[in-house]
């Protein structure tokens, strides 16, 4: 069993270590994919078009990357608790058996779970710090975005001698500035001061779980089954 224990914490870090990296990767990715889209000097609803697609992918990838933080805060909590102190009276029941009581217990309690295993005072300096950067980093570019998208609609719109296509060009910047208004405002679901302190919260989960788990057991034991 202790072989199991072993191979479990070196899967559990790969897991973590795995999650970071592509963290900091693919909004590198799309970001160098839109710069390539935009200096083959598109313009009009076809520069629209692309700035749209940037957008979703860049609000995507946040969704995605506040859930792996969230998964990583989950899989670093666990190891501090089962793994890493020793001994702590915590029975080893392995990664999958102990995620699926972590569900049990999130269900079991509803939405104040998490509340629960809120720390009410520490200090901590922990590892989802790197997410605030991660944040700003999609919504400065976001922002650029817009910003170059607006300027080339704007630009149309001056040099138009017809007034349909400057009404075109002006709905285009309007179109620009709506969805960067949208994104923003859904990207607060994100924002960093959710993700900051998971680690502990989750560790205190984690604790919540199997101290949960160890109650069930001695009412089981208490009155078994005839």
């Amino acid at each position: 069993m202790e072989q199991l224990e072993i191979e479990e914490y070196k899967f559990l870090r790969q897991e973590h270590e795995n999650n970071r990296r592509f963290i900091f990767e693919r909004p590198l990715l799309i970001a160098g994919v839109a710069f390539a889209g935009a200096s083959r000097g598109l313009d009009g609803w076809t520069m629209e078009l692309l700035f749209l697609s940037f957008l979703l992918l860049l609000f995507f990838n946040l969704w995605f990357t506040f859930n792996r933080a969230e998964s990583s805060a989950r899989i670093v909590g666990y190891l501090q608790v089962v793994h890493e102190p020793g001994p702590s009276g915590v029975r080893w029941i392995g990664w999958e058996n102990a995620l699926r009581e972590y569900r049990h217990w999130r269900f079991a309690n509803g939405d104040s779970s998490r509340t629960r295993a809120e720390p009410e005072q520490f200090q901590q300096t922990d590892s989802t710090r790197f997410y605030e950067y991660i944040y700003l980093f999609h919504v400065v570019f976001a922002v650029l975005g817009a910003v170059f998208a607006l300027t080339i609609s704007l630009k149309s719109a001056l040099s138009f001698s017809s007034s349909y296509a400057r009404n075109n060009s002006i709905i285009i910047s309007a179109v620009s500035l709506v969805a960067l208004i949208a994104f923003l405002v859904k990207c607060r679901n994100f924002r960093p001061q959710k993700v900051l302190q998971n680690i502990e919260v989750e560790r205190r989960a984690w604790n919540e779980v199997f101290r949960w788990l160890r109650e069930r057991e001695i009412r089981s034991d208490a009155h078994p089954k005839s």
